[in-house]
């Protein structure tokens, strides 16, 4: 675990502790003129409204809800995921005395869904630092496979969705240090421990993406990167 800790902004009462981690897409010998930023960017170029930015999967939608490019370089993203009409199960508090209590269920209100997991991504060229809650690596794999195909890309772009996933025996992602080692993750993970704002269920997404940003600068300085 590569240690980047920096003093907080916040109250930790009011933080969540979260890990952030680093991966990075790898081509094919064949591929080239191509970057998971660009992919992104070209995505989004195509899909222009968040229902276009909306892929569906086993009942749930992950969406593309908010991009920005960052500064001096790179792009932020945060991805939701939801189950519409899904209620949350509520804990009730307990009457005086009482020995026990029955979960109740809540409806979700008329203007939204509950939220079931976000993942914030920091991408600068085929570089991806990833923080997530509740959204495994295998739903984003799913989300950037589709999104691609359905931003109708170059066909060779479907392999950068490969960055934030892996098979039980085959590892479609690694890590290449500047020393030119390549580190699957069944053997390393690159990772670190931030707090961040907490904001409901989740934390608050500006600040997760800065942390994702300090992260990635932290992992260039030490050489852990390759250019």
């Amino acid at each position: 675990m590569l240690s980047t800790q920096r003093e907080g902004d916040g109250n930790v009462a009011d933080q969540r502790e979260k890990t952030v981690s680093y991966r990075r897409a790898s081509w094919l010998p064949e591929v080239s003129g191509i970057t998971l930023e660009g992919c992104i960017r070209d995505a989004h170029l195509n899909l222009k409204t968040i229902d276009d930015r909306t892929i569906g999967f086993g009942g749930s939608l992950t969406r593309s809800a908010k991009q920005k490019n960052a500064t001096p370089a790179g792009l932020f993203l945060h991805l939701t995921t939801e189950t519409p009409g899904e209620s949350a199960s509520l804990v009730p508090h307990p009457k005086p005395r009482a020995q026990e209590l029955d979960l109740r269920v809540e409806a979700p209100p008329g203007d939204g869904e509950w939220l079931d997991g976000d993942a914030f991504l920091y991408v600068r060229s085929d570089h991806v630092c990833l923080c997530s809650t509740g959204i495994r690596d295998g739903a984003i794999n799913h989300f950037l496979h589709e999104f691609f195909k359905k931003a109708h890309l170059r066909k060779d772009s479907a392999l950068a969705a490969n960055v934030v996933s892996h098979s039980d025996k085959t590892y479609d992602y690694s890590i290449l240090t500047k020393t030119g080692q390549r580190i699957s993750p069944e053997e390393i993970f690159i990772r670190t421990k931030v707090q961040i704002d907490k904001e409901g269920k989740t934390v608050h997404r500006d600040k997760a993406w800065r942390e994702l940003q300090y992260f990635y600068e932290s992992l260039k300085t030490s050489g852990a990167l390759e250019e």
